[in-house]
């Protein structure tokens, strides 16, 4: 379409390796900075970019004539500090299972005519990476958890009238998982790590409306379904292929993710020449991660079956952008993101997640006709957050994490 193929096959390859969740439960939120700098209030509404293509399909009309193209890229800076409290009967360190990661994007729009504009989203919408010291207390719960995920999405949008615009699209999406923990095994001395990892390709679809009621104001209600993945992968452990625990924990095994959906209402205001007001309500369906449950691929019998009673969470923002001058553009804005987590008995270290709170800065500079470029910084703030939990073996974690994020984002726009 824009001769990027190399180059989006460049992104992909990164998206594959983004593994630092940002928001609640394991999501990856900042997926363009020009909304990271407005913590993502107005995100299906706000149609500034080719990135609109992923948060409402509907606004790629916003854009005008021509072709469109951002991208991006997040440096998220995570930290989990565990400090014990009655964790029994193990023993061991305290540790940060806080883990750096890349978030990357690619974006593109194209105008068809005045009322059909196509696009393509290539991304990494969730993730996770929590890594601890293979000595440190909660090594029977978790030592390391990876999710990585692509998405590939194509959309379309089509104008009904000046004050409605439609669109809709479709995902394939590929979803890899690794979970690591310690176990003692009988008859072998020390802890041994035991490895749970598998992969999937899935489908869903996303849809969104654009409603402008005046030539200042800007509704969008964008919606992507929920995404089941039937994951095939292995267990292994590095042990004699002589011990009796040998076969059970080297083994082919399967497991069922279900992925949320999410919706989301955005409003975007103009007050005037130089300033405008946004907001945004998403709601993510969370509760569809009921357990996490690994049978081997021989006879179905159970490698592990935990239950994790997450609920559909809440996010709400507001932000505003103001027009410091031809070039440059400043942003700010807020976020509250509550946690799909109940309580502490549900909580694991490997996703140790409580509500957040987001305080965003960022702009936006002209460097040419057609060619910008968009900075955002956030701080996350996340409130004490317990953890009590009990495994399979009975092993008790009980503590607190003290957890906070840095993430700076960085993306190139250009229209031609």
């Amino acid at each position: 379409m824009w001769h990027l193929s190399k180059f989006a096959l460049a992104i992909a390859a990164t998206c594959v390796c983004s593994s630092a969740a940002h928001a609640a439960g394991f999501a990856l939120a900042n997926q363009s900075a020009s909304g990271t700098g407005n913590a993502f209030a107005g995100g299906a509404a706000a149609a500034e970019d080719a990135s609109t293509a992923w948060s409402n399909p509907a606004a790629m009309l916003e854009l005008g004539s021509g072709k469109h193209v951002s991208v991006s890229a997040h440096l998220v800076v995570p930290e989990a500090k565990f400090t014990n409290g009655a964790s029994g009967p193990m023993t061991g360190i305290d540790d940060d299972g806080g883990n750096n990661g890349v978030v990357p994007g690619l974006y593109g729009a194209r105008s068809i005519n005045d009322k059909l504009s196509v696009g393509v989203s290539v991304n990494a919408p969730f993730g996770l990476g929590t890594e601890y010291a293979d000595n440190w207390i909660g090594r029977y719960h978790a030592t390391e958890s990876t999710i990585k995920t692509l998405n590939v999405n194509p959309s379309v949008a089509y104008k009904i009238n000046d004050q409605w615009s439609v669109g809709a699209g479709v995902s394939a999406q590929k979803f890899d998982v690794e979970l690591k923990r310690m176990t003692p095994i009988p008859g072998l001395p020390g802890d041994h790590k035991v490895t749970i990892a598998g992969d999937a390709t899935s489908f869903g679809v996303n849809a969104g409306v654009l409603f402008k009621p005046s030539t200042n104001t800007r509704v969008g209600l964008s919606h992507r379904s929920g995404i089941d993945h039937d994951l095939e992968g292995t267990v292994s452990a590095p042990i004699p292929a002589a011990h009796p625990a040998a076969a059970a924990l080297n083994t082919a095994v399967t497991a069922e993710a279900s992925l949320p959906a999410s919706t989301s209402l955005s409003v975007v205001q103009k007050v005037n020449d130089k300033l405008e007001v946004m907001g945004d309500v998403t709601r993510t369906g969370w509760s569809s991660f009921e357990r996490l449950k690994v049978v081997r691929s021989a006879n179905g019998s159970v490698v592990t079956d935990d239950y994790q009673g997450w609920e559909d969470s809440d996010r709400y923002a507001l932000g505003a952008n103001y027009q410091y001058n031809d070039r440059l553009k400043l942003r700010v804005g807020v976020a509250r993101d509550n946690t799909p987590i109940p309580n502490a008995q549900l909580r694991t270290p490997r996703t140790p997640d409580n509500d957040r709170t987001w305080v965003a800065v960022g702009g936006n500079y002209e460097l040419a006709k057609g060619l910008d470029v968009d900075v955002g910084y956030v701080h996350i703030s996340t409130k004490d957050t317990p953890i009590d939990n009990r495994n399979a073996a009975g092993l008790l974690l009980n503590g607190n994490y003290d957890n906070k994020m840095d993430v700076v984002g960085a993306q190139l726009n250009w229209s031609f």
